[in-house]
């Protein structure tokens, strides 16, 4: 069910708010405390250079979790659409919201680099497999029918290619390379 591989997104995403909160929570104080100007003609740079490193890192999870976690939403919706939510990907899925969650509690507390990275490498690893999975399922299966069908054609860019949700059937419309329309509905392996 769908719902099962959309849970870990909407938990990244209110994780990226939980971020949000603490950012505020923690930068807000220490602009107080240390009669930090808020002058828009300062560069972010320099705002940056006058709060303590330990509230600055809040911030840039923040911004990390802005980052790579989109494509992993990407990810997710692409899977849902294709009707690929199994177990694999909702195991994978919740381990890459695991992962990015570990990784903000690294940088945010005590910001070792290396565990940082190490985190962030495997996160990516997880998600780069999602990925994988939906090009190998959904996008290889098509490219040799595809490349024949760009011989056929001779003409690129005036292609539809559908099918219904199994595959079983398929309408391919485009124009021969003499110039007449063309339209084959058929079974996936061959033409009727």
């Amino acid at each position: 069910m769908q719902t099962h591989l959309l849970a870990p997104m909407i938990t990244l995403v209110l994780w990226t708010f939980v971020m949000w909160v603490w950012l505020y929570a923690t930068r807000i104080p220490a602009i107080r405390r240390l009669h930090v100007p808020l002058d828009a003609d300062q560069s972010k740079e320099a705002f940056n250079a006058q709060l303590p490193p330990h509230v600055r890192w809040k911030a840039d999870n923040y911004n990390h979790l802005l980052e790579q976690p989109v494509l992993f939403y990407a990810v997710v919706l692409a899977l849902c659409f294709v009707g690929q939510w199994g177990d694999v990907n909702v195991i994978l899925a919740w381990l890459y919201v695991a992962l990015r969650i570990v990784h903000s509690i690294v940088q945010a507390t005590v910001n070792v680099i290396m565990l940082r990275f190490t985190v962030f490498m495997i996160a990516s690893v997880v998600l780069l497999i999602l990925v994988l999975g939906i090009g190998g399922r959904h996008i290889a299966p098509f490219a040799p029918r595809l490349d024949q069908l760009a011989l056929e054609l001779q003409i690129p860019g005036q292609l539809l290619l559908a099918g219904d949700e199994g595959g079983k059937r398929r309408v391919v419309a485009g124009r021969h390379r003499d110039g007449l329309p063309i339209a084959v509905a058929g079974a996936a392996g061959g033409k009727q």
